[in-house]
């Protein structure tokens, strides 16, 4: 399950972030040609990561916001990624915790999954200063975690070395370089800072700082684990979003109390836009014996990508008796030819729309995906998350209010 709107930085695959800005503080901008110190230890820093062949590291990430009452609080996640010599996958392990006070999980493990077979093309990659994740985006990984060719540069570059300095750390000496990128409206504050081992010239912890839309967020790559083999021939593509999910939820102690829209709610129409941009009113008549079922998710919540290959299925199992699929997404919106090749790549036919932002906070969606069935007008069942076992219970609410021939 993925938290709302009110969490956009943990929806915005929490993969990619890190990976692109792990590139880039490998990577050399001409902004930083004048600091010679630096340029010597990035160097030596980037020789030693493309002579590696394994790597391990752990992520440590905390947001704080207000909520839509006002209310301070703060979710925590951490993610762990390996990769080891000849291993045919890239493994990338998520665990989310939330502070609300009707938290629903402590501690759900995502892993995602890259065949290496899938792996083999370069596709070219868009670059914008607000979509950091466009359609197709591939990097290629050399073994480490190390960019050899950086796909935003042309932005990230406009970052700028402000400090740059000898530290010491439980007996070790480090060289810290910390990064400041531009802000704009809705980016306050945008900060990094790497730590390199001055004796192995290996990045040891990297931290980030951000201010944007009221909230503030706090995250650090550390553990990061090194073992010395011999240089890797091995090349290695990831993507905004993996090809296979497993999803794991070893401390749930109860179902999702997320309060959703209640059973005979009413539902009015919504104004929604097709992927090429097309207005269109979404109505729910009461006297449409059609039964709608409303799908809330984004690209970026692997719950959502999981589900949406079963909700398939039940879409070409009953539309010709009554079934309506429709998938509603706040969160994507300007991304259409992304989203388009996303809907094509997961082979969903039913129809996707991009709904303004308020139509999920009318809607009480807080968790991703959030499904409803709405029949004659109103609500008749609502399911927030997906697990694999909700599937079988979903048909059943289908079978139980379709029309009847």
């Amino acid at each position: 399950m993925i938290p709302s709107k009110k969490y956009p930085v943990l929806m915005k695959s929490t993969k990619v972030f890190f990976f692109v800005f792990l590139g880039y503080l490998f990577l050399l901008p001409d902004a930083f040609s004048q600091e010679q110190p630096a340029l010597s230890i990035l160097d030596s820093m980037v020789s030693k990561l493309k002579s590696l062949n394994y790597f391990e590291y752990q992520a440590k990430h905390q947001q704080k916001y207000f909520d839509s009452k006002d209310t301070l609080r703060t979710d925590w996640y951490s993610i762990k990624l390996q990769k080891v010599p000849n291993d045919s996958t890239l493994n990338f392990n998520l665990k989310m915790t939330h502070s609300n006070e009707s938290r629903i999980y402590d501690g759900e493990k995502l892993s995602l999954v890259w065949p290496q077979e899938e792996l083999v093309q370069q596709f070219p990659v868009s670059n914008t200063k607000k979509n950091f994740f466009t359609n197709n985006i591939r990097r290629e990984l050399i073994p480490r975690f190390f960019y050899e060719e950086l796909p935003f540069q042309s932005y990230l570059e406009r970052g700028t070395l402000t400090q740059f300095s000898e530290t010491e750390n439980q007996g070790k000496k480090y060289y810290k370089l910390q990064f400041d990128f531009p802000v704009d409206e809705e980016i306050t504050r945008l900060q990094r800072t790497v730590y390199i081992n001055s004796k192995t010239y290996l990045p040891e912890v990297i931290e980030g700082y951000a201010e944007f839309m009221k909230i503030q967020q706090e995250w650090s790559l550390l553990e990061i684990n090194y073992e010395k083999t011999s240089p890797g021939k091995e090349k290695w593509e990831v993507e905004s979003y993996p090809f296979a999910y497993k999803i794991e939820y070893p401390n749930i102690n109860q179902n999702p109390t997320v309060n959703s829209l209640s059973v005979g709610a009413p539902i009015s129409e919504i104004r929604t836009f097709k992927l090429n941009g097309k207005e269109f009113l979404l109505n729910f008549p009461q006297s449409d014996s059609t039964l709608y079922l409303v799908d809330f998710w984004f690209v970026g919540c692997a719950p959502c990508i999981k589900a949406m290959p079963e909700l398939e299925k039940l879409h070409q199992k009953y539309q010709a008796s009554g079934l309506q699929v429709v998938g509603l997404n706040h969160l994507d919106q300007g991304r259409s030819e992304m989203v388009t090749q996303f809907k094509e790549r997961l082979q969903v036919t039913y129809d996707l729309f991009f709904v303004p932002q308020e139509i999920p906070e009318q809607w009480q969606v807080r968790i991703f995906p959030t499904i409803y069935l709405i029949k004659g007008g109103k609500v008749v069942y609502s399911k927030v998350g997906h697990r694999d076992e909700d599937i079988p219970v979903l048909e059943e609410q289908i079978l139980t209010h379709i029309p009847k021939h």
